[in-house]
């Protein structure tokens, strides 16, 4: 059975002028944000001790892999890349310092990855209430 990580909404952004699709976001409570980057850097880790007895697997790591493609021709993307993609999401962070929420199409193409590996996992929309400022206003009033 694959691992399960909750989110409470997804959150869907308007367009950039001149590109044809929208980033779609998984909000989530500190919490289960926490657990999921907990999963990706165990994750991680694993892969690198793995690829660190396999040296060769170096020359692998930067070869671009099928169905795995970029925008606007480029070569599709490699392994390298993926996991530098996934480690940016959890580093993210929002102007004000707070983490971001995890975009939908990183978790999609680690998901794709690491398909029937233990690896992989799937995003439970749990309709939890998630305070924000103006929340925590009207909560003490």
């Amino acid at each position: 059975m694959k691992k399960q990580f909750a989110y409470v909404r997804t959150i869907e952004m308007d367009p950039r002028p001149g590109v044809k699709f929208a980033t779609t976001y998984y909000r989530q409570t500190t919490t289960q944000r926490g657990l999921l980057s907990e999963f990706f850097i165990k994750c991680i880790k694993e892969i690198g001790e793995e690829i660190t007895r396999n040296p060769g697997l170096y020359t692998w790591l930067d070869e671009p892999l099928k169905g795995f493609p970029k925008t606007r021709g480029q070569s599709n993307r490699s392994f390298t890349e993926l996991i530098e993609d996934t480690v940016g999401e959890i580093r993210g962070r929002k102007k004000d310092g707070t983490q971001k929420d995890y975009a939908q199409a990183p978790i999609e193409r680690w998901n794709k990855l690491f398909k029937d590996t233990e690896y992989e996992f799937e995003m439970i929309e749990t309709y939890q209430h998630v305070p924000t400022t103006i929340g925590k206003l009207f909560d003490n009033v």
